[in-house]
């Protein structure tokens, strides 16, 4: 079985992009260059809690004034920690760096040329992500229960993200 991994590397200086406790997370955008299965996806945090309020999803972006909506992919969002692993990794200005990734069991497809939002970790609770090249949104309120849509205004942070097919 082939296996590939899409998506951002660190930059060369690492550093640590900061999520506000009042922003219910990151979005973290991606626009695959073929159509694929996503088998996983993970970004690296400064904090290893699995709380009530974890959360993942994979949304594709539209356009809605001058913010960005995500509407959930198919069997790609929940709030749960089935399928979560958080792997502990090195330590960057004094927070260890932890993986949070997401494997799923029945893959969401995505499309070449579209781009996604995709999302991992503790809403409502301030968090570190590393760096990386992949343009992310801090989106203030998200649902994923009975509106499941995610309002995203612009925003210029960069967020590691590595996504695997």
């Amino acid at each position: 079985m082939l296996k590939s991994t899409q998506g951002s590397t660190p930059v060369a200086q690492e550093s640590w992009t900061e999520k506000p406790a009042s922003d219910s997370g990151f979005m973290v955008e991606f626009t695959p260059s073929t159509n694929m299965s996503v088998k996983s996806f993970s970004m690296v945090l400064n904090s290893s809690t699995k709380d009530t309020n974890y959360s993942y999803g994979i949304y594709v972006k539209t356009a809605s004034g001058s913010d960005f909506v995500g509407v959930p992919v198919a069997n790609s969002v929940g709030q749960t920690t089935t399928g979560i692993t958080v792997t502990a990794g090195s330590v960057l200005s004094s927070y260890t760096k932890y993986t949070h990734k997401k494997t799923y069991t029945t893959l969401p497809v995505l499309t070449a040329g579209v781009t996604y939002f995709f999302s991992i970790g503790e809403r409502y609770a301030s968090a570190k992500f590393l760096n990386g090249t992949s343009v992310c949104r801090a989106c203030p309120d998200w649902s994923l229960g009975n509106n499941p849509t995610a309002v995203c205004p612009a925003n210029s942070n960069k967020v590691f993200l590595s996504v695997e097919s």
